[in-house]
């Protein structure tokens, strides 16, 4: 039934991403100790809308897959934050590796990571290079 619901889950974002225009997806993967050696590193793999096939180029690739799609935007970067429920919660930098993150939050070596506190977690305030400020709200966790 797992494997059914991301099967669904992904080909329903496809949908909506090809009625909405979106030509590219990216591979979003569950980053956790039970994370396979397969999926782990498709994690953040950007394919065109066009090429998606489930269990080839997308989620699920086997059975009880926990991966899904989210649509890419080239020019658009992101910010992630990762920890464990009990635990701190950490900004991921766009560009960490799979490798790294499971350095990081499976095995426990975080050095180098920001700590975010609680107030963090809900919003982002970014300075631009005149001085501005934003705030964005950050809708993406990936729990170790």
């Amino acid at each position: 039934m797992h494997t059914e619901t991301t099967y669904f889950n992904a080909a329903a974002g496809r949908e909506v991403y090809w009625e909405l225009g979106v030509e590219q997806v990216k591979i979003l993967e569950t980053l956790d100790g039970s994370t396979c050696p397969l999926c782990g590193p498709l994690d953040g793999t950007v394919i065109e809308l066009s090429q998606y096939q489930a269990g080839v180029t997308a989620p699920p690739f086997h059975p009880n897959c926990r991966g899904t799609i989210c649509p890419y935007f080239g020019d658009v970067t992101e910010e992630k934050i990762a920890g464990k429920v009990e635990g701190e919660v950490y900004y991921m930098p766009e560009n960490m590796t799979f490798e790294q993150r499971k350095k990081a939050f499976v095995d426990g070596e975080k050095d180098g990571l920001t700590i975010l506190e609680a107030k963090d977690i809900l919003n982002v305030t970014k300075q631009s290079e005149n001085g501005e400020s934003s705030v964005r709200t950050v809708g993406h966790m990936h729990y170790g």
